[in-house]
């Protein structure tokens, strides 16, 4: 599967609907607001986009999932 997916908003569901895009063979890119929430999210292999316009890009998909 190569459908590019991009997550905005990498809190606890985020990261793990990311997660479970990505272990099913989807191209995952994250997105959030506070870099520091994607660090373990690259570090499996995500991409994660510099900002929200690089985001939101590329993506077929894109998933919102934001509190506010």
């Amino acid at each position: 599967m190569n459908q590019n997916v991009t997550v905005i908003g990498a809190g606890r569901m985020g990261s793990a609907l990311a997660i479970a895009l990505y272990q099913k063979g989807f191209e995952t890119t994250v997105w959030n607001r506070t870099s520091s929430k994607t660090e373990s999210l690259s570090r499996l292999g995500l991409r994660v986009a510099p900002g929200l316009l690089e985001a939101v890009g590329n993506a077929e998909i894109v998933v919102v999932n934001i509190s506010n």
